[in-house]
């Protein structure tokens, strides 16, 4: 052993030795050389001098010698000392010696404290230092300062919410002694109460503090990003940049994730411009962040653009690209990305490798994943549950679920996220093989005792709503109480779908109420299924609900909307729907588009239905299959096919269902050649007919008598006809009253569909047109006999905004006795006003007549066919001015036009008819000639006083205006000349001269400028003579022409015209 036996020559050693780190070795060999016997209170600096020193391989060791030397000094209980122990005893890990330390010095002042609070701190022994805290605050020989007060806090933050309330108790004391003002302090309350959630106390303490850090910037902004407040932090960043402090690289890191987060892109180039102000261009993570918040703001190729001018690209540089090209669906380039990386001799991770399968799956690029599945077994990333995880979604989404399950089979742990990939990868597939073993994967996953997510109950219920089964969704349904798993968005709406799917709204509306959060998504998925299972009404008093919460519609929701008013006939609604549409900006939206065509086509309005076509800002082919079946629903062929000569001179291509459309616009015109040139274009674009192809083409040949060709059509067909398409080859035997024909082809139709009540009913309508009546009764009981019911006609009635729906022999409304009262009275006055006709008495009104395309009439035979049309008196308390639709579901549509006419007679309701029926009332020629005279005189009137020469010309002027006047005199003598046995003629003739009456006092009044001329000044602002003028021509029409006119209304509704 070397002997120091000068003092000095310790020392100098010591100091040596403190100039850099040493071995453990060579410092013991220092510490147990021979001191001498006493060293006192003079080597206590050297002692201090040795504890700090740095012992490279075991500083445990180290310490307890110098320890035991200073015991065997006598400063064991040097208050000092023992404080400088404890720290390096608790950064060596030994906290066991510095808790004995801790307990055996006599006196302790306020380092100690703090020592032995931030030691057990730093140990994560957050109860023992609140232990140690509270017997400090207990003797309060000392006053806390900031250190041992941060410690305490740094424990309260570290127990996760057990020591709020002693924080909340310190929090007055630390406002007394005004230490929630100091920096150190008061970022340590703010980090505490945003761990705890509280932001508004971290936010009054932070607007307290009168100095402000780095440190204190970058914790309140931080915290603000992470508990989802992005716009207050870059509130705070903007008020930091006001004052004198610089932001670091992080602050500014956590300011572009908020501004990522929004998406603000304007504040992501504000960042990017601090970052090059001050110099950290060069920084490559906080580079990768300016990356990420460009792609987030949709900025790709500016975040390439970044990139590429990168001094120091890493890893994550390339990974934080991949992914944004993913992000904004561009797949291809993220593939060319991924295939560059190994030219700059970077190998792709594992967070690489699940961004580019992701593009795979999204592109189909089964090759290309395949490639990355052999490099990720290569690079041995194979174990990694994301790269697993993206491996199976890119199969299954491939249609390639054998290798999926594979994947599945090689790397699946007890790791649920590959279970939920498996699952929705045979559920998105949707056959029912693939759906079982979507539920055999879940099996296997409770065998095993994998705690299911509540992604796992989604992708299981998509699965359950493909095989529409009521009782397996209502088991998942109760599995996901019986984890304890709270529905969210996605969990609720998968609900609501499945329970629709499954004809059971009452189960989906009770999941849509019990929802406590309702975002769009929720929303949206009620409505898809009260519209999907026709229930209109209920879809549209829920839109109503809608209205008056936070949220607002959007597209989809309106595409169901117009959907129910189309369902409903409202035309009215869905014009009102239509408007809000314009109104927000939603029109260019195609699915709206396409709704708005069906729903102008449902409601009997195909010209609303090309006007919507026309304004569509772009026109797919489901658009242009919408507008050709409106008109084929109205029997308009030839704009029909008009339609399909623009639609393929536009470069798009029809499809199976254009052609469905087409062929049905032939049929229902009646063009035969048409049809079936169009039927062999189809075959041209390689469209393979299916059975609508074919009921469309028997019906075509039906109506048009060619009975053996539409047989021979319907025997050639590839596939066995379907009971529709016998019915079609019925119906047009019922036209042509082939009766042989028509048993072959109801027989046919019932073998395939023994249920279907429209072949028996076609067959007996055929035998009773015949007069076998035997027939048509053996045919009745063996639909009886076979229990075949006939689905009852339905009609639809719209009156101001309220559509009743009524059945055949239906009194369940609550005007049903009203409505047939007035049914039986319009029978009777049908009746009469026939034997008028049949008398050769001529009415008033002209003989109804039904004109077709070449002018023919016919006379009109009156049959009631539904008591639908009587709610059109009975809807007390409105004017029969008003708009009314009528919908009806039955065939008879020349019967239905035939009645509405008649009901129009009667009842005076303008009804908008079919373009074929034509109902001529009254002279309207005269009517004409008439209202024309007093249009021409005012013209002539206008044109005279544009003239130059207008005052020599005053007197022609006045000739018109007298002109126009008088020349309705002419129209009340013709009236009292047809009509002179009528009270009521010379009744409006009374009030229309007390209108001359006026309208003459108030032209006299303005003429000779009466009262001005008898009193000069005294009526310039009330009461002159234009505006007497006004008064009387505003009584004249208000008091006497609107009392005129209701008198001929009445009259009117009671003779006819």
């Amino acid at each position: 052993m070397r002997s120091y036996r000068s003092w000095r020559q310790v020392q100098e050693t010591i100091r040596l030795y403190s100039s850099s780190s040493s071995s453990t070795s060579a410092l013991l060999e220092f510490v147990n050389a021979e001191f001498p016997s006493t060293i006192g209170i003079r080597g206590r600096r050297e002692f201090a001098r040795l504890l700090q020193l740095r012992a490279l391989d075991d500083p445990l060791l180290y310490h307890n010698v110098v320890h035991g030397q200073i015991i065997v000094s006598g400063l064991e209980l040097d208050t000092y000392l023992s404080n400088i122990l404890m720290n390096l005893y608790s950064r060596a890990g030994g906290m066991v010696y510095a808790r004995k330390v801790f307990e055996k010095m006599p006196e302790r002042n306020l380092v100690t404290w703090s020592t032995m609070v931030s030691a057990c701190n730093h140990h994560g022994f957050y109860e023992e230092s609140l232990v140690v805290f509270l017997d400090f605050w207990r003797t309060r020989k000392n006053s806390p300062n900031e250190y041992i007060l941060s410690s305490f806090i740094q424990a309260c933050s570290g127990l996760d919410g057990s020591g709020r309330w002693m924080v909340f108790q310190l929090q007055s004391f630390l406002v007394k002694s005004r230490f929630d003002r100091d920096v150190y302090v008061g970022t340590l309350l703010i980090d505490f109460y945003l761990k705890e959630g509280n932001i508004d106390y971290a936010r009054l303490v932070f607007d307290a503090l009168p100095e402000k850090s780095t440190v204190t910037w970058t914790t309140m902004i931080s915290g603000c990003v992470k508990m989802g407040r992005s716009y207050v932090s870059l509130q705070l960043f903007y008020q930091l940049m006001e004052g004198n402090v610089v932001p670091d690289g992080y602050i500014l890191s956590t300011v572009l994730s908020a501004c990522s987060i929004l998406p603000f892109l304007e504040g992501g180039k504000q960042i990017h411009a601090h970052i090059l102000r001050y110099g950290h261009e060069k920084d490559a993570s906080l580079m990768n962040v300016l990356i990420d918040s460009y792609v987030k703001c949709g900025r790709v190729r500016a975040a390439h653009k970044l990139f590429d001018g990168m001094p120091n690209k890493n890893i994550i540089s390339w990974t934080t690209l991949l992914s944004g090209y993913k992000q904004n669906s561009l797949h291809k380039e993220a593939m060319e990305l991924f295939t560059s990386m190994p030219k700059f001799g970077l190998k792709p991770d594992m967070f690489a490798c699940s961004s580019i399968l992701t593009s795979c799956a999204s592109l189909h690029a089964l090759e290309f994943g395949t490639q990355v599945h052999a490099y990720t077994i290569k690079a041995n990333l194979g174990n990694d549950s994301y790269v697993t995880n993206s491996l199976i979604d890119m199969y299954a989404k491939c249609d390639c679920l054998t290798e999926a399950r594979k994947v599945f089979d090689i790397f699946a742990a007890d790791d649920v996220v590959l279970f939920n990939a498996m699952i929705e990868g045979y559920s998105r597939l949707g056959t029912q093989w693939e759906l079982h073993d979507a539920l055999n994967i879940f099996h296997d996953m409770r065998f095993r005792l994998i705690r299911p997510s509540l992604l796992t109950f989604v992708s299981l219920l998509r699965a359950s709503a493909s095989l529409t089964s009521l009782g397996l969704s209502k088991q998942i349904h109760g599995l996901m109480f019986k984890f304890g798993l709270n529905l969210d968005i996605f969990a609720g709406s998968a609900l609501i779908a499945v329970y629709s799917n499954c004809y059971c709204l009452k189960d989906s509306r009770l999941v849509f109420d019990e929802m406590k959060v309702k975002d769009l998504v929720i929303w949206n998925s009620m409505f898809s299924g009260y519209v999907q299972q026709s229930e209109n009404e209920e879809a549209l008093n829920l839109f109503l609900e809608l209205q008056l919460s936070r949220d607002r519609p959007d597209e989809f929701t309106f595409v169901d909307m117009v959907t129910a008013a189309g369902n409903l006939a409202s035309l009215q609604l869905g014009q009102e729907f239509h408007c809000q549409l314009l109104k927000r900006g939603l029109e260019c939206n195609p699915y709206i588009t396409n709704a708005l065509l069906d729903m102008y086509a449902k409601c009997g309005s195909p010209e609303d239905a090309h006007k919507a076509f026309d304004s569509a800002a772009s026109r797919d082919v489901v658009c242009w299959n919408s507008v050709i079946s409106s008109y084929a629903n109205h029997g308009e062929g030839r704009k029909a096919l008009q339609m399909l000569e623009k639609m393929m001179c536009e470069g798009i291509e029809p499809n199976y269902i254009t052609f469905v459309g087409v062929l049905s616009a032939c049929s229902h015109a009646g063009l035969v050649e048409d049809g079936l040139k169009q039927f062999e274009l189809m075959l041209r674009f390689g469209i393979e007919p299916e059975t609508e192809h074919y009921v469309c083409m028997v019906s075509l040949l039906g109506r048009a008598g060619r009975l053996n060709e539409a047989r021979e059509l319907i025997e050639k067909m590839p596939t066995k006809p379907a009971a529709i398409v016998w019915r079609s080859l019925l119906s047009g035997c019922a036209k042509a009253g082939n009766v042989e024909l028509a048993e072959y082809a109801a027989e046919m139709a019932i073998l395939s569909d023994p249920k279907d009540s429209g072949s028996f009913t076609l067959l007996s309508n055929i035998y009773a047109s015949k007069g076998m009546w035997t027939d048509a009764k053996k045919v009745r009981e063996r639909m009886k006999f076979e229990g075949v019911v006939k689905e009852p006609g339905r009609s639809w009635i719209e009156i101001n905004k309220e559509v009743h729906i009524f059945l055949s022999k239906d009194k369940s409304h609550c005007k049903a006795n009203q409505i047939y009262e007035v049914l039986d009275d319009l029978l009777v006055q049908i009746r009469g006003h026939m034997k008028l006709i049949n008398d050769g008495r001529r009415s008033r009104c002209e003989l109804l007549t039904i004109r077709s395309k070449n002018n023919k009439t016919r006379k009109i035979e009156p049959e009631i066919e539904k008591p639908s049309k009587q709610m059109i008196r009975v809807s007390n308390g409105q004017s029969p001015w008003r708009s009314l639709r009528v919908i009806s579901a039955s065939s008879c549509l020349s019967s239905l036009q035939t009645v509405l006419s008649y009901f129009y007679f009667f009842t005076s309701i303008r009804k908008s008819l079919d373009k074929l029926v034509t109902i001529d009332c009254c002279d309207h020629n005269g009517f004409k000639l008439y209202m024309s005279l007093p249009m021409v005189a005012g013209e002539m009137g206008t044109h005279v006083e544009l003239m130059e020469v207008y005052p020599t010309l005053s007197g022609c002027e006045g000739l018109t205006v007298f002109g126009m006047g008088f020349s309705e005199g002419a129209l009340i003598l013709h009236k009292l000349i047809m009509f002179w046995d009528q009270p009521e003629a010379l009744h409006t003739t009374g009030y229309e001269i007390l209108m001359d009456l006026l309208y003459g006092l108030g032209a006299l009044v303005y003429a000779t400028r009466i009262p001005e001329r008898w009193m000069l000044g005294k009526f310039d602002i009330a009461g002159h003579s234009h505006q007497l003028f006004h008064v009387l021509v505003v009584a004249g029409a208000f008091t006497t022409h609107y009392r005129a006119g209701l008198v001929y209304l009445k009259w009117r509704d009671i003779e006819g015209c």
